[in-house]
């Protein structure tokens, strides 16, 4: 078995060709390190140096132990400067990027948690578009990000945390609302666009990731919506949709914001069904603190606790 003082002491003494002036750079004496380095080779079965060449000079399977060395080395290197990273976060500011998304109920009752259990650590939210997100993540002015996938920027990385399926919210009293076949979903039926090519839609506006699935649910349907509103946010839109009585798309966690739950009936849209996505994204070359970690765990439990 080889331990990590064999590695430090093969290197010391391959840096410097001499068992005399590695034993003085790893504070040993000089009898105690040729003493160590016979012992390593018999336990290994093999010579790591010629001893009879000044400077010593690698045998050519030292030299492959120590190649293997050094790269085992800056791992071990890198390990130890993010355990003690991690040990000195007594304090820690979390800037937190997220959009009017499905991800919403579950961030503030963490983050609310978050902030009595955590005292030392300082969450800030801000909510921002998903591209804007992915580009203050991009110049490190946010530490992690929810947004609507896919991602576009590439220097983000970003996974899935939530899928949520595309809904269509119609009118309670529309002449449609009893219709909807059976679907994969328990709560709500299937129902195919293609009957409402001349209702008004309340939609959000282009540009947004949301706007996209939409755009690309009704090109199955082989038409343009007829669209009366533009809404900015999900919010907006399906509020919109509740006083004007006009159909409108969403997903299941802004129905809760209907100020009548019976106004309206909602059916998995289709006749291709998709499903938003939010993920949860940071910046590909900054690692993940232990708050950052903390954080998506306790909303992932938090989103499969209301599944």
């Amino acid at each position: 078995m080889i331990e990590c003082k064999d590695i430090d002491y093969i290197l010391a003494i391959a840096k410097h060709g001499s068992i005399s002036k590695a034993a003085e750079e790893l504070y040993i004496t000089q009898p105690a390190l040729t003493k160590y380095l016979r012992s390593l080779e018999e336990r290994l079965g093999v010579e790591l140096f010629f001893r009879e060449r000044r400077p010593l000079t690698l045998t050519p399977i030292g030299e492959l132990y120590v190649n293997y060395s050094k790269d085992i080395a800056i791992l071990k290197n890198d390990l130890e400067n993010e355990l003690s990273r991690f040990k000195n976060e007594d304090y820690q500011e979390l800037r937190v990027g997220f959009s009017c998304t499905e991800i919403r109920p579950y961030i503030y009752p963490v983050v609310r948690k978050m902030r009595k259990s955590d005292p030392n650590v300082e969450i800030t939210l801000i909510e921002l578009s998903s591209q804007e997100i992915e580009n203050r993540l991009e110049v490190n002015q946010l530490d992690l990000g929810f947004i609507t996938m896919p991602k576009h920027n590439p220097g983000i990385e970003a996974s899935i945390i939530l899928e949520e399926d595309v809904l269509l919210g119609i009118p309670a009293g529309h002449q449609l609302a009893a219709l909807g076949a059976a679907s994969h979903s328990k709560d709500y039926p299937l129902i195919d666009l293609k009957y409402f090519s001349h209702d008004p839609f309340v939609l959000r506006g282009s540009g947004t990731r949301f706007s996209e699935l939409s755009r690309h649910l009704f090109s199955d349907c082989g038409y343009t919506p007829n669209v009366a509103v533009t809404a900015r946010n999900n919010f907006s839109a399906i509020e919109f949709a509740e006083v004007w009585g006009m159909c409108v798309l969403t997903t299941r966690s802004f129905i809760s914001n209907l100020h009548d739950p019976d106004s309206m009936r909602f059916f998995i849209a289709g006749p291709n069904p998709r499903k938003l996505s939010i993920g949860v994204a940071n910046n590909r070359d900054a690692p993940l603190s232990l708050a950052m970690n903390k954080l998506i765990a306790r909303i992932r439990d938090e989103i499969a606790l209301s599944k």
